[in-house]
């Protein structure tokens, strides 16, 4: 297990991922200056139970913007690993650090089981896109737009999260593939 991974909050026994969001906080909404509405995360890393797979949105941005690892929540390098289907032009997730994705893709029991449809895509840059929320359809669901980063507040909507748009040009490969040459 990476040190950096080793050293997150636990729960059942098991290391949190930095973006997972925590069940001991309210979602709510602020109105900001630059972009306008944008939903908020009250939780606390390390109280309640943890949400792994469900990333706070706070963090989720601040990863995103910064640059950040999604796993262990430190600066990212080059090369950035996403991981998701092998083809995603774009990515909710951040992105993580090569020992990192290892560790998660050779961990994480969800990755496990869905093991030959998981890929990687390998980034060096990425453009942020908004993900606002719009309004909800009859059954209740988000009705979600992607628009440019800064544009939000002249689209309407709630922020939600920020999407990581990959460049055409990366590497893409499924995530078993991946795993052997990667170590």
């Amino acid at each position: 297990m990476p040190e950096a991974i080793a050293a997150l909050p636990r729960d059942r026994g098991y290391p949190v991922p930095w973006v997972s969001c925590w069940a001991n906080g309210q979602f709510t909404l602020r109105d900001t200056p630059h972009s306008g509405l944008v939903r908020r995360c009250g939780c606390t890393p390390g109280q309640g139970r943890a949400l792994i797979g469900t990333p706070c949105v706070d963090r989720q941005r601040r990863a995103m913007r910064q640059r950040l690892c999604g796993t262990c929540g430190r600066p990212l390098t080059s090369p950035m690993v996403f991981i998701g289907e092998h083809d995603m032009p774009h990515s909710q997730e951040p992105a993580l650090h090569v020992e990192c994705a290892g560790f998660s893709l050779r961990a994480c029991p969800h990755l496990v089981h869905h093991g030959t449809s998981v890929g990687v895509v390998i980034a060096s840059a990425y453009t942020i896109m908004e993900s606002r929320v719009l309004g909800f359809d009859e059954r209740g669901n988000p009705i979600r737009r992607l628009c440019p980063k800064g544009d939000g507040k002249r689209t309407g909507g709630v922020l939600e999260c920020l999407i990581a748009r990959m460049p055409q040009s990366t590497l893409r490969h499924p995530a078993e593939a991946w795993l052997a040459t990667a170590g």
